[in-house]
């Protein structure tokens, strides 16, 4: 692996997300100044980000089949079309809304049992079902 494919594929993500040190980020922005090819990935990269950001919070009105301009609903599928991490936040999602409320999972997700899965669907169908919501917290809080 060069050192073009390492930052590419190893550093990019986490720079425009903000998740890189000091150090991190300096490599990158020295390396783009000097890689031309690297610079354009990290526009694209940029770019894609800010997309992300913009779809993710329609994903949730998407699944409750709420989202009410058809740009809109084009727009989320096909961003999830290409899209790894909002495709995998909408799978969630759906799964969310197919967990049946009073789903011994919510148990299991309010004692901190839970795999990371198991909790991610949970924290999905939280997020679309405020009944449940209310009754995790109350167990939460006992």
């Amino acid at each position: 692996m060069n050192m073009c494919e390492e930052v590419i594929q190893k550093l990019f993500g986490e720079y425009v997300r903000g998740h890189l040190s000091q150090i991190g980020i300096d490599f990158v922005d020295e390396h783009t100044t000097e890689c031309d090819v690297c610079a354009q990935i990290l526009a694209n990269t940029e770019s894609d980000y800010a997309i992300c950001k913009e779809v993710s919070p329609l994903l949730r009105v998407y699944v409750m089949g709420e989202l009410g301009l058809e740009v809109e609903q084009i727009f989320v599928k096909n961003h999830v079309k290409t899209c790894r991490e909002c495709a995998q936040s909408l799978a969630i999602l759906e799964e969310g809304k197919k967990l049946p409320c009073g789903d011994g999972l919510l148990m299991g997700y309010a004692a901190g049992d839970l795999d990371r899965y198991n909790q991610s669907i949970v924290e999905a169908h939280l997020t679309l079902c405020s009944r449940c919501a209310q009754d995790v917290a109350s167990i939460q809080s006992v």
